[in-house]
Parts: C-alpha cells; sequence; structure tokens
C-alpha cells in the first residue's frame, strides 16, 4: 500500500488568507496573493516529497506460500472472490511476491487493471505469451496454459506434495480389442508427509480416452478436442477397462482406430498422457451418408392431370445400395425397399417417376435416398400445376424501412406463394417462409444462409453477418424472383451518460441518481454501470508526475437500460458489494455488454467526507491525488484574484 501523509485542509489554507473585497486596495490584493503562492510552494514540495516516495519499490513478504494454490476458474479483468471462491486472492498473493511483477502489492480479492497488467507481466517473463489482449491471445488471463505454469513455477517447500504422473499403459504402440477387459497403470511420483500415527491420505484419478485424426505411421496426429471420460475417483494406480466403452457404458463414438489415455491427480491440473498412440480394433467402422447431386428440371405450364417425370441421381461412398422414398405432395408417395442382407453393389444410385396432379396449385415434392444403415440425403422441390404458368411475386411497400438486427419486417405484394418463400436480404437467405398471398413477415437476423433457394451448395455453411447500412429485399418462390426495396440497417443503440457528467461534488453516505440515456431502439441496452478513479493529465516531458494506478469499481453489473433517460440510485462513495471508495475524483463509465460500446463522464466529479467525516479544523489523511486537487483549487483562486487585480490597475 502508497504511505500516507498528513496534509492541513485546504479549507485552513484559505482560511488563513484575509478575505477578500472588491474595497482591498491594490496593495492588500498583491499582499494575499503572495501568501497563497508561499502556501502552494509548501504544497508543491510535499506533492513532489510523497511522489517520489510512493514511487519506491513497497516493502513486502518475500516469502512464497506454504502450500501452492491449485486454480480451477478462468480468471479476466472484473472477477472477485465470490465468484472464483477466493481465487483472486491467491493469485495477488503470488503475484506480490515479485515487485517487478506486481508493484502495487494490493490484496484485494478483486481483479482489476493492476491484477491484470500484474499477470501481462508475469506471463512475459515465464515465456507463456507477452503482446496481444485478453480476447485475442489471453494476455493477461489466467487461462489454461497459465494455471499449468503457475503449478511448476511454484517452489513449493520440501516438506508439501512434489513430483508428478506417468503413464504406464497403454503408453503407445498397443492393440486393443473392442470389448475385452484391459488395465490401464499409471504410476504417481508425487510423495507428501505423513503425520505419525494417523494414515497418509489416498488420492484420487480421473481417467479420459482421446481419439486422433489420423493413422500416427502415416501422418503426423493431432489429439481431437473431443474426449471421453472412462472413469473418476478411481483410488488405486491401475483401472480394469472395457474397451471402447466410457461412463456408464455408453460406447465411444467410432473417431479411427487411435487414442491416447490420460490420467489426472482428481481437482488438479497434475496429469500426464500416454506418450504415443495405442491402436482400438474391431469397430463395426462409420456410415457415411449418401449424397444427392442430380436434380430433375421442373417444366414449365404444368397442366392438370398431365403426366411428368422427374428424375434424380446419388451417389455414396461406401458403395451401398440405395432406396429411394417419393413424396408428390398430393397424398401417399412411394417408399422404395431396403434389400436384405444389405447390398454395397452401387446399385440404384438413379431414380426416375413418373406423377400427374388432380388438380391446380403449388405441390412440394421430395426425393430420399436411404442407405438402408440409417443414412439418407433428401432434395425438395416446388411444382406448379395449373392452367397458366406462376405469375412472379412483386413487392408494393416494406415496413418498416429500417431497423436493428431484432426488428420485425412485413413485406407486401402480390403472388406470394402459400410456403416455401425465399427472402433475399443483402448477400443473403431467410428460406421457407410462409405467405397469405399477400404479406410476408420475418425477424431481421444477426447472420444469413449464403445458399440460393433449391440449390445444392457446398459451402452452405457460410453465413453472411447482416451489417449496418442499406440491403436490397426481394421474393423468391416458385414464380421467380420479385421487384427489390431498400431496407436500412441501423447500429445497436448507445447509452449516454448524463450526470455526473462533470464537476459535481457528491458526499459519501447521500443517495445521488445517475442518469443515463438510451437511444430510440427496439431492443434494450445491457451493461455495467463501473467507476474509475480520474487521473490528472500530465506531462512527462515538463512535470514530475506521479503514478497513480486505475482502479475499477462496479456500482451495477449487467444493468438493464429501458430506452430513453434512466436513473440508478446509488449510496455515494460505496460499491455494490457495499465495500467504502475513498474520497477523490472520479468518472462513471456505462459499457454495453452487447457490443461493447461505452461511454464516461465528460469530466469528473469529486467524491467528499461527509459532515461526519471530520471537522475542518483537523487533519486528514492525504493521497498524491488529494496534494493535486488542493494545489488546482489554489490555483484557480489565485487566477481570480489576478484578475481582479487587473481590473483594479485599470
Amino acid at each position: 500500500m502508497f504511505k500516507k501523509y498528513t496534509l492541513l485542509s485546504l479549507s485552513l489554507v484559505l482560511l488563513a488568507v484575509p478575505s477578500l473585497s472588491f474595497a482591498a486596495t491594490s496593495a492588500e490584493v498583491q499582499a494575499q496573493i503572495n501568501a497563497i503562492k508561499e502556501q502552494i510552494q509548501v504544497l508543491q514540495q510535499q506533492l513532489i516529497n510523497l511522489s517520489q516516495t510512493e514511487l519506491q519499490p513497497v516493502s513486502r513478504p518475500t516469502q512464497v506460500p506454504s502450500v501452492c494454490p491449485v486454480f480451477t476458474h478462468t480468471l479476466s479483468r472484473g472477477i472477485n472472490d465470490a465468484a472464483s471462491e477466493g481465487e483472486v486472492t491467491k493469485l495477488q498473493q503470488i503475484l506480490a511476491v515479485d515487485p517487478t511483477v506486481y508493484p502495487e502489492g494490493l490484496i484485494t480479492g478483486y481483479y482489476g487493471v493492476a491484477t491484470e497488467r500484474a499477470v501481462q507481466r508475469w506471463q512475459a517473463k515465464q515465456g507463456i505469451v507477452s503482446s496481444g489482449s485478453p480476447v485475442t491471445t489471453g494476455y493477461g488471463v489466467v487461462g489454461s496454459q497459465t494455471r499449468a505454469r503457475i503449478i511448476t513455477a511454484c517452489h513449493t517447500p520440501p516438506s508439501e506434495i512434489i513430483g508428478s504422473i506417468t503413464v504406464l499403459s497403454p503408453n503407445g504402440g498397443e492393440t486393443w480389442s473392442k470389448e475385452t477387459k484391459q488395465t490401464i497403470k499409471w504410476q504417481d511420483n508425487m510423495t507428501t508427509t505423513c503425520q505419525i500415527g494417523l494414515p497418509c491420505p489416498s488420492r484420487l484419478y480421473d481417467i479420459r480416452i482421446a481419439a486422433d485424426y489420423c493413422e500416427p505411421s502415416i501422418y503426423t496426429c493431432t489429439p481431437r478436442h473431443d474426449s471421453y471420460q472412462i472413469a473418476n475417483g478411481v483410488s488405486s494406480s491401475s483401472y480394469s477397462w472395457e474397451v471402447g466403452k466410457y461412463g456408464l457404458g455408453y460406447d465411444i463414438p467410432y473417431h479411427g482406430d487411435y487414442y491416447t489415455i490420460q490420467v489426472c491427480q482428481s481437482g488438479t491440473s497434475i496429469c500426464d498422457s500416454s506418450d504415443r498412440e495405442f491402436k482400438i480394433v474391431g469397430w463395426a467402422g462409420p456410415n457415411i451418408y449418401p449424397v444427392i447431386n442430380g436434380f430433375p428440371a421442373v417444366p414449365a405450364d404444368i397442366k392438370v392431370g398431365q403426366i411428368v417425370s422427374f428424375s434424380w441421381a446419388a451417389t455414396d461412398a461406401d458403395g451401398d445400395d440405395l432406396a429411394w422414398d417419393i413424396s408428390w405432395g398430393d397424398g401417399p408417395g412411394a417408399v422404395g425397399p431396403c434389400s436384405i442382407p444389405h447390398q454395397q453393389n452401387k446399385q440404384n444410385w438413379n431414380f426416375t417417376r413418373s406423377h400427374a396432379w388432380a388438380a391446380s396449385g403449388t405441390y412440394t415434392v421430395k426425393a430420399t435416398a436411404n442407405d438402408c444403415r440409417g443414412g439418407s440425403a433428401e432434395h425438395t422441390l416446388s411444382v406448379p400445376v395449373g392452367s397458366s404458368v406462376v405469375a412472379p411475386p412483386s413487392i408494393t411497400a416494406l415496413k418498416p424501412v429500417s431497423g436493428m438486427v431484432g426488428t420485425n419486417v412485413t413485406i407486401t405484394g402480390s403472388n406470394f406463394t402459400s410456403t416455401n418463400n425465399s427472402v433475399a436480404f443483402g448477400a443473403g437467405y431467410l428460406h421457407g417462409l410462409s405467405s397469405n398471398g399477400t404479406t410476408i413477415t420475418f425477424t431481421l437476423p444477426s447472420d444469413l444462409n449464403t445458399c440460393p433457394p433449391d440449390r445444392m451448395c457446398i459451402l452452405s455453411l457460410l453465413r453472411w453477418q447482416v451489417v449496418p447500412g442499406s440491403h436490397p429485399v426481394s421474393v423468391i418462390n416458385s414464380g421467380g424472383m420479385s421487384n427489390s426495396f431498400m431496407f436500412t440497417v441501423s447500429a445497436p443503440p448507445l447509452v449516454t451518460i448524463l450526470s455526473p457528467n462533470g464537476g459535481e461534488v457528491w458526499e459519501k453516505d447521500t443517495h445521488r441518481a445517475i442518469d443515463l440515456f438510451s437511444s430510440p431502439s427496439d431492443i434494450m441496452t445491457y451493461g455495467d454501470i463501473t467507476l474509475t478513479n480520474w487521473i490528472q493529465p500530465c506531462d512527462t516531458k515538463t512535470q514530475m508526475c506521479p503514478m497513480m494506478p486505475s482502479i475499477l469499481y462496479t456500482l451495477e453489473p449487467v444493468k438493464k437500460i429501458p430506452l430513453g433517460k434512466s436513473s440508478f440510485l446509488w449510496k455515494v462513495g460505496y460499491d455494490m458489494n457495499g465495500s467504502p471508495i475513498p474520497a477523490g475524483q472520479y468518472v462513471v463509465v456505462f459499457t454495453d455488454s452487447k457490443t461493447g460500446k461505452s461511454d464516461q463522464s465528460d469530466a469528473p466529479f469529486s467524491i467528499v467526507e461527509g459532515a461526519s467525516g471530520g471537522g475542518s479544523g483537523g487533519s486528514v489523511q492525504a493521497t498524491t491525488q488529494q496534494y493535486a486537487v488542493a494545489l488546482e483549487s489554489m490555483k484557480a483562486v489565485l487566477d481570480q484574484m489576478q484578475v481582479i487585480l487587473k481590473d483594479m490597475a485599470r
């Protein structure tokens, strides 16, 4: 913590100066100015002495904790002890051992800016990461790599647990048959000191299996992200495993033949995995689904009762014989039988059927190719049947013509089909929309499909992100594509801090309203209302600038902000947990949790001690910031007196 010094309150300093009146002579005003200058010089020297003292490294105990803590939470700015089971305090205690990493040495239980900077210095010093941001590279976040490094870097005294775990079997090269019983073995190299006359505490272990993408003799294999828990809380150094099972006897999904075993000490990150992959044989093997890649053309002007022929084509990577189902949209269709036993002769990969409809209308035709092993592929198309060609759709109105993501939009027009309308919006599409013939309603999503209707898209999983700006809107159905209207996507709402916005002086223990304004929008805004200390701008080239850490206090987390003007009643001088906030100058900050955009007070306001916080005749404990405030206030008085003096001399 910074050392504290006693400073006479500004009120005493100003009381020591004779009161100023316009009846005073020029000599009297000049004498008052000289008195204030002397006081300013005294305060400036005290400020320099205090700044130099506070910049010295803070002495703190250098011994490491008696037991190296194990971290299980991901820690980042804004997390506190309550949300991390006390791990923020443990982290700060470890960081505070090295003054080059954490010169502030604050043990607050809150992960603020100072703690984040200390973690960044520690990560760089340990060679984990030294650039980027918490979002892009994890710079300043205690994630899995940093937690593991803390364990290896923590020098635990010899009387505590030391060592590691080694997987013995399977450790690479073994071939185990599925559903046989095999023994997973490991060795715990960790030692501990047991009290005489008492049994040593037993350790428990967790076992997982991870699949590999490829055969290691051909490629360099990378473990899959998906793994499966074989057992939890095993108390011995071996486990009898029914190969291919996990959990409560479930079959591990087939990912290939090669796997690794990982054993961890329960509740810790002390783990070891097989040095190389072992092989599991006896899998039934995966089934690859068929793919429809040949589609029929829909004839124009189909008449009622006219027999029309449609053809599809499909392939199957396993060489499976295919069975086809067809639905014509006007009643029961036809179901193709599967051969028994199942054949793999690449039969029935082409499918052709004819049909005639008894009434006019638009029919949805669906063809399904089955490989008779649980895999299938579908293709649907709309077939108009009537006495004339289906007219193309047309748009006459769009309401509203602008809005944010999440806005409900209604398209008015004609020739909309009852089902299977698609809306082209910008560079994306919304498919399968229904209509009463004249209107289509949809909610504008944040991203859209990039695949046009009735088309087989290889890159159909790609999405187009809806961005602010003007975009064309049109309708597509069996009649074709309509004309287009423009829709303007507006940016998300912004929240503006109205009060305190600079210059206010609020006493501690009073209740004041923090006023906000949310711009018009159909979506409520959510975010944190926070308070950060204000730091006097300082030119390091011409001034001696004290080091003032930025400290963040949360006043209200994830606050729902209604549209228009709103207020949050705050007990001045306390954070959301009721912890006191020191007197000083601050700015209020609101950050939108969805967009990341924020606004803060245009200028600082002041939190001061109330009437019960001490009289003007006593002394107060002052920090560097309070010295600076006192100097600025006295300089302002001096400037006013100099203006008066010039007016009197005229």
